[in-house]
Formats: C-alpha cells, structure tokens, sequence
C-alpha cells in the first residue's frame, strides 16, 4: 500500500503529511504523501503503538493500513546524551549525530521534555563506470569518472527540535502539548547525460526511416542504426536564420572524425550552436533542496464528576520541501542557459481541530465520540524565470526548463486546499479474559469530493 494508507499520530493526535510527492514502487505509491517519520528525533520517543483492525472506522479513510503512534517522553527530570558516528565498509558514508534529552518541572504541577539532534551524513557511491562512458574517455572526451553515482544521498544540518510539555490546572484538567522543529539539507545524483546522444540537448534521435544525411558518408553500423530506431545526429540551434545543417552529423560514432571536424568547427561560428561547445564532457544533475518540517499542538483534556472524560485540540503542521537542481541546463536557452536552478517548493499545511470524548458505561463497557474538522493545504512556489521558459531554441529541438525536473511555472503555482469535518462513535465491550468485542462508525465529508462513511 501506499505511504499515506497508514496514518501518524504523535501523542494520539493526527500528524501532517510530508510535502514530497511519492512516485515509486511501480505505480502503488504514485500520487501519495504519507508522514515523514524522519523529523522525530528517536530520543524524544517513550514508546510506539500500532492499531491495526478496524483503524479506518475509527480514525478515517486514510488509516486502511492501520495505525502508527509515536507516545513522547513525559519526564520532568533527568535526561541523556548520545553520540553515534559510523562509516559504511566500503569506507564511504561517514556518519555523526548528537543527540540529548531533558526533562524539566513546569511549574508546580507541569512538565517540559526537550529534545535535540543534530547531524549529518556523507553520500556512499557504488558506481561502476558506464559502458558508454568509459567508450568516451577512451575516445578522449573529458568525461568524470564515474559519471554517474549510486547510493545514498549527502543529507547535512539535519537538525531535530521536538518539546514535550504538560501542565495540571486543577484537579480535572491539564494542559498539554507539543512542538517541533526539523530542517534539512539532502543532495543527491540522477542519470549522466551523453555529450553525444542525449536526446533535445546534444543530440536529436531520427525516426525510424528517415532518410540519411546527404553528402555524409556512413559506416555499416551506422546505416544498421537507422534501421533499429536508435541513430542520433547532433542537434545544433541556428541563429539569425543561419543554415547550420553542414554541422548536422552522425553522433553515435565517438571516434568519428566527421563528428569531430564538426564540432571543432562549431566553436569557431558564432551563429551556430551545440553543447559539446560549452559542456564537453556531458553532465550528470545533482537534485536536492533544503527540507523544513514545524509543528505546534495544544489542548486541554479533563474528567467531569459523572465520569465523562474530555479532550479538545488543536493542531498546526507544515512542511516543505524547497528544491535546487544543479550541473543541469535549460536546453533552449543554449550558450545563455544558467548551471544551477531554483525550481520552485512544495508545501503541505495542515490544521486539525479535535473534540474526543470516553464514558466507562460499566467496568466491561466503553463508549467512545468525537468530531473533527480538518484543512489541508498543498502550496506549489514557482521557480525562477530561467527554469521554465523556452528560451528561444525550443521549435529548433532543444527542450524546454530544466532538464531532470521539470520546474514549477506560474501557470501550474498556487494553493490548493480542502477541508472535511468527521464524527465518529465507538464501543468496547470486554466480553471476558479471552475476548474483547469493538465496533466503530466514522462518517466524512469532503468539500472536494463528497463523503465516505466507514
């Protein structure tokens, strides 16, 4: 199931969900955002529960796959202290956290349990050039080896705030809640992109018969290409209505003298253009932003004299993922194209507002009722001018905005928000030592789709 099928709670409160956009694990995941779990530093844990039969009916459709909840320690006194440095093996990866917690008295009748974290870790690489790569170096093009990195990404200033806190106003009622701060920077690599064949930034791929070039002449291998769909020729941009169709040549040859001459001659002509001019050696886009995850909750939860226990909260979470890509280009911008982008950010906002209640009917019975009205906002922030625009290459071939992640234009940019409000009723009956029977009701309504009763 997807990660939003499972729902977060802290505290026994609805936890937000993270402002990525999952799209993985072959289709299941496309489209979801679940909680991210990593912003909760794991000295700030007391304990973890997980429900699992029947949560959909009592906490909503987004708890189909169950239950996960985080319980925060609550001391006032004492802490700890931790540090955890490792190194993978293969010698890479190197790794270094700290991490303390405290508990302090809040009054006379209160508590505050703080905890911080901080660390990093270094990207591990296990890479074996690529065949095509290690074709052109060979071939003396100035190609980094590798060229393209696999493992896990640099994650650095990862740093995690999460308070704990609770008050005893009077003999029924407390005052509790929390909140946290999480920020991180995360930077990682995806596909080298061939100085030769990469399709509408060096190269542009012929159809499958389409005619070959005139007056260039072709090896076997070439004429065989045509044939199995896959020949590239370079792509070259024109400017003031300059006729660069001699520099138009094979590329699927590295050794190829004809390539070479062109390209050669390319550098020299002002009107005519090609990447193998600027970025020779191909290149390989490092993704990655900074990513901010804040939450504050509240409530107050209490006993009235007939038994009826009360509890009503307040909720607010944000996180956002605020995206860079570097070592890239914006194709049909040519010579002009900037090397690093802002694409824009996701943020998801969330606000809850709760009323539970329980009632023992008898030592064997629990009722339990409540209501909830929730706001999701999803925010997409557009990036700079440069990231999204045709700039002027793009009928020649070229591709448009940032080649590796699309960038986020004005056009596509906004908030985007729904609401629904939910009851829900639920009875326990403790039959005998061997057998506890539950039933749970959960009726929602959406204002952008409608309702669904669980």
């Amino acid at each position: 199931m997807a990660p939003d099928h499972s729902l977060i709670l802290v505290n026994n409160k609805r936890r937000h969900r993270a402002s990525v956009i999952v799209w993985s694990a072959g289709g299941i995941s496309d489209g979801s955002h679940g909680a991210d779990v990593s912003t909760i530093p794991s000295m700030a844990l007391k304990s973890v529960e997980v429900l699992r039969d029947g949560a959909a009916a009592q906490y909503g459709s987004d708890a189909l796959a169950g239950v996960i909840n985080f319980k925060l320690k609550d001391a006032s006194e004492g802490g700890s202290a931790q540090i955890r440095m490792g190194q993978y093996a293969e010698g890479d990866g190197d790794m270094a956290y700290f991490a303390g917690n405290m508990g302090m008295e809040l009054g006379a009748n209160g508590f505050a349990n703080v905890t911080l974290e901080y660390g990093s870790s270094d990207e591990t690489v296990r890479s074996e050039q690529r065949d095509d790569a290690a074709d052109l170096i060979a071939a003396g093009f100035p190609v980094a080896d590798p060229a393209q990195k696999w493992g896990r990404p640099f994650v650095d200033n990862d740093v995690k705030l999460f308070v704990n806190f609770g008050n005893q106003l009077t003999d029924s009622v407390e005052l509790y809640g929390y909140a946290n701060y999480a920020s991180k920077d995360v930077d990682g690599g995806f596909y080298f992109r061939n100085q030769l064949t990469r399709g509408s930034v060096y190269a542009r791929t012929n159809d499958n018969g389409t005619a070959p070039l005139d007056g260039v002449t072709y090896t076997d291998a070439e004429k065989e290409a045509f044939e199995d769909d896959d020949f590239n020729e370079l792509l070259v941009g024109a400017s003031n209505g300059t006729d660069c169709s001699e520099y138009v040549v094979p590329s699927d040859d590295p050794t190829s003298s004809v390539l070479a001459d062109a390209i050669t001659d390319l550098k020299a002509d002002d009107n005519c253009f090609n990447f193998n001019e600027t970025i020779p050696g191909g290149f390989t886009p490092r993704f990655g932003g900074t990513v901010t995850d804040i939450t504050f909750m509240m409530g107050l939860r209490g006993e009235l004299e007939n038994g009826l226990t009360w509890d009503v909260s307040a909720y607010r979470g944000e996180n956002e993922g605020d995206f860079y890509i570097n070592n890239t280009v914006n194709a049909s911008l040519g010579a002009d194209t900037p090397r690093n982008f802002d694409p824009g950010l996701y943020r998801k906002t969330d606000v809850n507002f709760n009323a539970d209640f329980t009632y023992a009917v008898s030592e064997t019975v629990n009722l339990a009722f409540g209501a909830e009205h929730r706001t999701e906002e999803f925010t997409i922030g557009a990036g700079q001018n440069e990231s999204y625009i045709d700039g002027g290459l793009g009928d020649q071939g070229f591709s448009t905005s940032t080649n590796g992640f699309p960038d986020f234009s004005p056009d596509i940019s906004g908030d985007f928000d729904r609401s629904n409000d939910a009851i829900y009723i639920d009875a326990e009956w403790d039959a005998s030592e061997d057998l506890l029977l539950a039933a749970a009701l959960r009726f929602e309504d959406f204002d952008g789709f409608g309702s669904t009763t669980n």
